[in-house]
């Protein structure tokens, strides 16, 4: 019986190697799926290039690992894969077909894998929305959950398209309060590093000159140098504290309470607070209007919602809304017992739950905040602009004259030492 050589993944996405006897290499490929693994490749043992153990098999193992990663794929992948296949089943092909077409087309490696398994599945029986939840980190619990909605319905394009629209709605969201953070932040570490500059290079050589001239120097020169001086002095000592401190707040928030403050703390953050908080209003309500809209139960709906806003407040108050609603309560009285949602929110849920057209609603309010966002957004990048430059050049400018004011009076310094 011939030897084969297979390389598979196993459920944690590490790469496996290892050697096997079996009568076909189709044969082989069967016996390790039904093992839930995901075969990379089979080749008779001759054939193999590298044998496990050598060096160019550690390289390979690195660089496989290397393009695996975690086994999440970016955004504008999943969306193009998403509005693909909502396309060509809304056109009529078969699941498993459109599945092979995309996972042929696919030319992202780690995204191909994890087609080809989830294809291997299907023809195995499995439904489509439990394949899905093999990758959980690219296709998350809203994702899943509206494919398996659309499966009892009988609607997976009307729902991938859906999805597909959501998708794009996110990543537009994210590009957009990305940029408005990216620049003030580049800005400031930029600035970070001229003043560093200046501090520890340019002042220095001041320094030693006036010292040799005897000069007397200005308040505002006398002060800067001793700043210099503490910074140089104890630079290494308040870098490492600096970092001890980053790093036990890095701990403490990613931690249950510790995210939860900070998420409570964010959102009160002069300029940027309120542009995050309607940031996340504006993605809890597409979430929300988007599974209500696909046959998910309220309930269940509000849980995801909560969970795919990334923030905890928000999360919390979500699962408050589910218990007042499991006592009784409607579904606007719920929210205004949590007292985070604002006035318009709490009128458009009550008047949609009225007349029975609550997903219609939320569409409208979640068209009110995404305005909202890109106002606020146009807003601070016109704003923001000119007070860096001024604050920055505040800065600036006060080291610089404080650097040259002693220069008016060298020729004083300079008769007093002939």
């Amino acid at each position: 019986m011939p030897r084969y050589h297979y390389e598979v993944i196993d459920t944690d996405g590490g790469v496996r190697r290892g050697e096997m006897e079996e009568e076909t290499p189709e044969r082989l490929a069967d016996a390790l799926q039904k093992k839930g693994l995901i075969v990379v490749s089979v080749s008779r043992y001759e054939d193999v290039e590298a044998e496990p153990g050598s060096i160019k098999s550690f390289f390979d193992r690195l660089n496989d690992r290397f393009i695996l990663g975690s086994g999440k794929v970016k955004l504008s992948l999943l969306l193009q894969f998403t509005t693909q296949m909502a396309s060509m089943i809304g056109a009529g092909l078969h699941l498993l077909r459109t599945l092979g077409s995309l996972t042929e087309d696919m030319s992202d490696k780690r995204f191909k894998i994890m087609l080809q398994d989830i294809k291997a599945k299907v023809e195995g029986g499995e439904p489509f929305s439990s394949a899905l939840a093999t990758y959980p980190k690219t296709f998350g619990d809203i994702y899943v959950n509206l494919v398996k909605a659309a499966e009892a319905t009988g609607e997976m394009d009307t729902i991938l398209t859906q999805l597909a629209v959501y998708l794009e709605k996110t990543m537009t969201l994210r590009r957009k309060v990305k940029g408005a953070l990216t620049y003030p932040i580049a800005i400031l570490i930029f600035a970070l590093i001229a003043i560093l500059v200046l501090v520890l290079k340019i002042v220095p050589i001041f320094e030693a000159t006036f010292a040799k001239l005897g000069a007397d120097l200005p308040l505002p020169t006398q002060i800067l140098i001793n700043v210099t001086n503490f910074i140089r002095s104890y630079f290494f000592f308040a870098g490492c504290f600096l970092a001890g401190i980053i790093f036990v707040l890095y701990k403490f928030f990613n931690t249950q309470r510790g995210r939860y403050l900070w998420d409570k703390i964010i959102v009160k953050v002069p300029v940027f607070g309120p542009l995050i908080w309607k940031t996340v209003l504006t993605r809890f309500m597409q979430t929300l209007s988007i599974l209500l809209s696909s046959g998910v139960s309220v309930l269940e709906a509000l849980r995801l919602a909560g969970k795919a806003s990334a923030h905890k407040v928000l999360e919390k108050s979500a699962y408050q809304c589910m218990d007042d609603i499991r006592d009784g309560k409607a579904i606007c009285v719920a929210m205004a017992a949590t007292k985070i949602f604002p006035d318009i929110v709490l009128r458009m849920v009550g008047t949609g739950e009225e007349a029975g057209t609550l997903p219609d609603m939320l569409d409208k309010v979640t068209m009110y905040f995404e305005q909202q966002v890109e106002t606020t957004v146009d807003a601070l990048s016109s704003l923001i602009e000119p007070l860096l430059i001024v604050f920055l050049g505040t800065i600036i400018g006060a080291i610089i004259i404080s650097i040259f004011l002693p220069i008016f009076r060298l020729g004083d310094a300079i008769k007093g030492v002939k």
